[in-house]
């Protein structure tokens, strides 16, 4: 099954390289979109091992009430994480 979701805005300021970025504690943040936002984890992927040799884990947390949606990247132990980008407004296509 392939899942895609298509935003209508996303939030965040860009950093030189063009990426939109905030990271710090991964505690706090799991916690923020949990009980905040209301978004939980409909996905997850594993990266291609990086430069140290161990890989990264994206997440994509999602609230279907409000259609807010978060990827979020943690690093390989899982103490750090890094908002890559934030949205509302989706769109399921399945194939």
């Amino acid at each position: 099954m392939f899942v895609l979701f298509w935003s209508t805005t996303a939030h965040g300021e860009p950093h030189k390289e063009g990426l939109i970025m905030t990271c710090g504690p991964a505690k706090p943040l799991i916690e923020s979109l949990n009980n905040r936002f209301e978004q939980k984890i409909i996905w997850a992927g594993v990266t291609h091992k990086t430069d140290g040799g161990l890989p990264y884990t994206l997440y994509l947390y999602y609230n279907s009430s409000d259609e807010n949606w978060t990827v979020v990247m943690f690093d390989p132990t899982g103490m750090k994480a890094c908002v890559i980008v934030s949205g509302n407004g989706a769109t399921t296509m399945m194939q």
